[in-house]
């Protein structure tokens, strides 16, 4: 996912459930922790041994993508969410430069170009 959409996707979560009420984060230190934590799986996990496999948020809402996932797993995908509303949060906020090369790697990494 966009890490401008995530970090906003993330101030709305701590502001919309009570249990998160006394946590203070802005913008830049959720996307900061987005950062770091997307880095961190790439550097200590990716080029491991593990098998990892990677999808945008987008791909989960593609019966292909889940098909490919199914076969990949050997796991049964529900996919009765398919069709459900969801809420999306939806961000144009300016990136870190650092946190766009992240994300680069990532929707490679996922075999997914954004337009």
């Amino acid at each position: 996912r966009h890490p401008a959409e995530t970090a906003q996707s993330i101030l709305r979560f701590v502001e919309e459930f009570e249990l998160m009420n006394g946590l203070n984060i802005s913008y830049e230190q959720a996307l900061e922790a987005w950062t770091l934590l997307n880095k961190h799986i790439i550097k200590k996990h990716y080029c491991s041994d593990e098998d990892w496999i990677f999808l945008h948020i987008d791909q989960l809402f593609n019966s292909d993508s889940l098909d490919h996932l199914t076969k990949i797993t050997k796991a049964k995908v529900n996919k009765s969410f398919l069709k459900g509303n969801r809420i999306r949060t939806v961000s144009s906020k300016e990136v870190p430069q650092e946190a766009m090369k992240v994300y680069t790697k990532l929707c490679e990494l996922a075999d997914y170009y954004p337009q």
